[in-house]
């Protein structure tokens, strides 16, 4: 009988600290186990090496790593978490082996490595640190599949959870010793730790698009030159425009439509057998039946399609070395690449109604991940003043804005010469709407030409002339007629007795939407807040046959907001609509899944999504 010998090495790089909640003292405790056949079955940490130097004159890093023979764990020395992006650099390696007793053919079973965060609060003496680190703040599982365990070498970032969000830069590598017999070509690798991190950590973000592609559905669909109305004579449109616009049919439920495909695609993930050569995220792969289903729908703009047929989406993966466009025109700026050039990239995230300033921070630090040098403006202008004019709503935003990108460009200009820069902003709900009337205002205008990429996180942007949400139109009665909300006049159109004099039809009017070079729309079935045609910016079945005059005004708003879509701002604007398909059978039935709220919270508690989508388009979002 054959004996073998698994031997995963750990390599903990560096803790990074993005958004957690408390400073304190915290360490990393690792333990790994089988599964399967040989379930119960620990591994042996073996050997520890500090491949570099820590800082010994840090007070944030206390005592040393250690090794604990009970439970077979292996825990980092104890560091101290002062703020936010704050890094520790621990430089440690630690070796497990797992004995395989029968090894005579392909194994089976798969290896958990487990990662918890221990944390303590600040302490007056510091020698009782270890003894107090007994309170598990988080925990982070991945699997190692059979075919891993063969050889692997990968990068696998920790995050822990929402509410410990951090980044633990690991590699891990895998080498099977048969007869338990170490060679030259099989030691786990000490030698330039940083080179081969960066370069597994880039491998990792590459295969990120393939290996989430098992909850991502990839269409695309053309982008019609107008939405007409029924009354509109064909002869006449086919005369003065050409081709007559094919859109698709309408007479079913759109919304209903997607969350049947989306549920269909769940039932195929049930059934598939996921046993590749990776390392699996357990809190994606742990139950990947509950992971949210996004179907990405690429919108073509057919216009501007180049004479060779290849579509603008395929300039989406190339990265622009040679020129920024920095203006609503197409004149770029010459790159100089000097040493102390920098580009300024702000991220402005906007809250909804009676939202907090940090309700996208999962959102944040998703792309935080993506691009640690981005700045952020998590807004607070309109905190606990969301139920007045949209107009005083965005005039506050756009102030706030000025002063935050003034601020950010004078400190870049004296350290570095400021080469460009990338204004990106994320809403949410009405924070939408919000920020887009930010855009409107004079004092906006002179940073328009740097908008760069506009998340909408389930933004109403067509209001609330077709809502078939009928619990959740009541509730906009009981706002406007108990408490004259205006804002709720504004998104009904009840603000004026004439529609085209209404607040969001002038609105769609102002080329809010033009200057952005990606636009990036989420929405969902199950979120019963905002009517699905709202967010997703398209026709809805109930205005295709409305010949009065709400469906006319409801197709002009929606031609407009095309038309700045459609315009020849950038030679390759993206337009993407994303579909986020929601598991919320486990919340079971209650009012929260019956009007929909479920689904329009849960954009603010879980990041899955995002992080399927900004990973798999990282060129959008950087």
């Amino acid at each position: 009988m054959l004996e073998a010998i698994h031997e995963i090495a750990i390599y903990i790089h560096r803790f990074h600290n993005l958004d957690l909640f408390q400073q304190g003292w915290y360490q990393i405790k690792i333990t790994m186990r089988w599964t399967g056949e040989d379930s119960g079955s620990l591994g042996t940490p073996a050997r520890v090496a500090q491949y570099e130097a820590p800082d010994l004159g840090s007070d944030d890093v206390y005592g040393v790593w250690r090794i604990d023979d009970r439970d077979h764990s292996f825990s980092t020395q104890p560091f101290r978490i002062r703020y936010a992006r704050q890094d520790i650099l621990l430089s440690l390696m630690v070796s497990f082996t797992l004995q395989v007793s029968n090894f005579e053919g392909p194994c089976t079973s798969a290896v958990i490595l487990k990662f918890e965060l221990l944390y303590t609060p600040v302490l007056e003496n510091r020698s009782n640190i270890q003894d107090c680190l007994d309170n598990i703040a988080a925990v982070h599982e991945f699997r190692l599949p059979p075919k891993a365990l063969l050889g692997l070498h990968t990068y696998c970032p920790v995050h822990f959870d929402a509410f410990h969000a951090v980044l633990v830069d690991i590699t891990v590598h895998v080498s099977l010793l048969r007869n338990a017999v170490y060679t030259s070509s099989q030691k786990v690798p000490r030698a330039n730790t940083k080179k081969i991190l960066e370069f597994l950590r880039n491998q990792w973000a590459v295969n990120r698009k393939a290996e989430w592609s098992i909850w991502m559905v990839h269409t695309k669909v053309d982008m019609p030159h107008q939405y007409i109305s029924s009354l509109v004579d064909a002869s006449t449109y086919h005369g003065l425009h050409g081709r007559l616009p094919v859109p698709r049919k309408l007479t079913d439920d759109p919304a209903q439509a997607a969350a049947m495909r989306a549920e269909l695609h769940r039932r195929s993930i049930a059934q598939m057998m996921m046993n590749n050569r990776s390392i699996q995220d357990m809190h994606i792969f742990g139950d990947p039946a509950r992971i949210p289903i996004v179907i990405v729908e690429r919108v073509i703009n057919a216009p501007l399609r180049s004479t060779s047929g290849n579509s603008y989406f395929t300039q989406l993966d190339r990265k622009d070395t040679n020129s920024l466009m920095a203006g609503s025109g197409s004149n770029p700026i010459k790159l100089t690449g000097r040493p102390n050039d920098r580009v300024l990239k702000i991220v402005v995230f906007v809250h909804g109604f009676q939202g907090h300033h940090l309700d996208l921070r999962l959102i944040r630090n998703q792309w935080l991940l993506l691009d640690p040098k981005t700045e952020f403006l998590m807004s607070e202008a309109n905190e606990e003043k969301t139920s007045g004019d949209f107009r005083d709503m965005g005039r506050r935003l756009a102030q706030e804005v000025v002063s935050f990108v003034k601020k950010k460009m004078d400190k870049v200009s004296r350290s570095g010469v400021l080469r460009a820069i990338k204004l990106s902003f994320v809403g949410h709900s009405i924070g939408n709407i919000i920020l887009r009337t930010a855009l409107t205002e004079s004092i906006m205008e002179p940073y328009l030409r740097y908008l760069h990429t506009y998340l909408s996180v389930s933004g109403p942007h067509l209001g609330y002339l077709y809502s078939s949400n009928s619990l959740f139109n009541g509730g906009l009665w009981v706002l406007k007629k108990l408490k004259n909300t205006q804002c709720i006049h504004q998104l009904t159109f009840t603000d004026d007795p004439d529609l085209r004099n209404t607040f969001l039809y002038k609105l769609a009017k102002h080329r809010t939407l033009e200057n952005f070079r990606n636009v990036i729309l989420l929405s969902s079935p199950q979120d019963g807040y905002v009517p699905y045609h709202s967010a997703r910016i398209e026709m809805c079945p109930a205005s295709s046959g409305d010949h009065s005059k709400k469906g006319k005004v409801f197709l002009e708003m929606l031609n407009e907001c095309l038309d700045q879509i459609r315009a020849r701002s950038f030679e390759h604007r993206v337009f993407m609509r994303c579909d986020v398909n929601f598991d919320v059978t486990l919340q079971g039935k209650n009012l929260n899944t019956i009007i929909g709220r479920a689904a329009h919270i849960e954009f603010l508690e879980t990041d899955v999504f995002a992080s399927f989508i900004m990973w798999s388009f990282p060129d959008l979002f950087r």
